[in-house]
């Protein structure tokens, strides 16, 4: 993606996560460490995905294939710091037989309203992989069907100039503290 590319809003993502910023976030320039963006994006589809699951709970989760992260990245558009709300966008732009790709944005709430509908301003997009492993081989496993269904009713399309995402089929939308702030 180019940085003249547009990027899609948080509300084009048919994911979304609401969460603060802590203080413990900062780092010694006053902003976000770059780490803490990675933690982000990795609570938020974890925490979708576990609250998604314990609707379509697995048959056999001893059996369970674990998900790794297998690559990220991440573009950095503005600085974020504490004390902020901030809302996570992402959907599902690839799901194949062992391994799902999100697109992920982060975006800065406008205003002080908590409410999902709040305005907000991307200040980075990523890029997740998780490879479906086995826990007991670690070789690649095929995504079980109660998290395929979960994770094909985020689907989103990609133009072919990566300029905007698009959710298809059935939207799932959530809203949750993902984080709290540490007074």
């Amino acid at each position: 993606m180019t940085r003249s590319a547009r990027v899609p809003t948080v509300h084009e993502y048919p994911c979304r996560v609401d969460t603060e910023t802590r203080w413990s976030d900062n780092d010694q320039y006053g902003h976000l460490n770059n780490a803490v963006y990675y933690e982000l994006f990795d609570t938020a589809i974890n925490g979708w995905i576990a609250e998604q699951i314990l609707a379509n709970p697995d048959p056999d989760p001893a059996q369970r294939p674990m998900a790794v992260v297998a690559e990220s990245a991440c573009t950095y558009f503005h600085e974020l710091s504490f004390p902020l709300r901030l809302t996570i966008g992402f959907g599902v732009s690839r799901l194949g037989r062992s391994s799902v790709t999100y697109d992920l944005v982060i975006g800065k709430k406008s205003g002080t309203s908590r409410a999902a509908g709040a305005a907000s301003t991307v200040a980075a997009r990523g890029h997740w992989v998780h490879v479906y492993v086995d826990p007991n081989t670690r070789r690649p496993s095929e995504i079980p069907d109660n998290v395929r269904r979960v994770l094909a009713s985020a689907r989103i399309e990609k133009s072919d100039d990566d300029t905007a995402a698009r959710a298809v089929g059935t939207t799932a939308r959530i809203v949750h503290t993902a984080r709290t702030t540490v007074n």
